[in-house]
């Protein structure tokens, strides 16, 4: 259901799932994936960090994937990820890339701070069942939307709760 919004675009299966959580997910060093849970510690989702060092991150793969639990908790996952990669680990900035036409998200992100950084053109190509978007390429076919690039700062993030 969430295909739209990734770069690569296929029909998901559980054997496809388990290939990329074995062999992307669970051995990269600079990668976490939390599952989220409803009230009753039904899973309904995950959310994701990326490239992961000791300066920044990137959120990556916030995904509700079923009905359930509060309707903010995607907000309060995002927070409290946040508050944990600004203050425990200690990194200067977040980063995050989103496609335009996702309004829902991008407006968590913007309340929480982000701002836009970047905006890339993407262009798409199909082969077969899968569709592939290019980030700043001549080749395929252009789409009317961008991705972007979302940035937040350490130092905004904590003046934004101090107020």
């Amino acid at each position: 259901a969430s295909m739209g919004s990734f770069l690569t675009q296929f029909n998901a299966t559980e054997y496809r799932t388990k290939e990329w959580l074995d062999n992307v997910i669970i051995p990269a060093s600079d990668r976490l994936l939390f599952e989220l849970l409803d009230d009753q510690n039904n899973s309904i989702g995950h959310a994701g960090v990326t490239n992961f060092n000791t300066k920044s991150a990137e959120l990556d793969n916030f995904i509700r994937g079923k009905k359930g639990g509060d309707p903010l908790l995607f907000y309060y996952a995002e927070l409290a990820i946040l508050k944990w990669l600004f203050y425990e680990i200690s990194v200067s900035e977040v980063l995050l890339h989103v496609f335009s036409n996702n309004w829902i998200p991008i407006n968590n992100h913007l309340e929480l701070g982000f701002s836009i950084v970047k905006k890339h053109k993407l262009s798409r190509l199909v082969k077969n069942t899968e569709t592939t978007y290019l980030i700043d390429s001549n080749l395929g076919d252009p789409v009317k939307f961008k991705y972007l690039k979302m940035c937040l700062s350490k130092e905004k993030f904590v003046s934004m709760r101090k107020a």
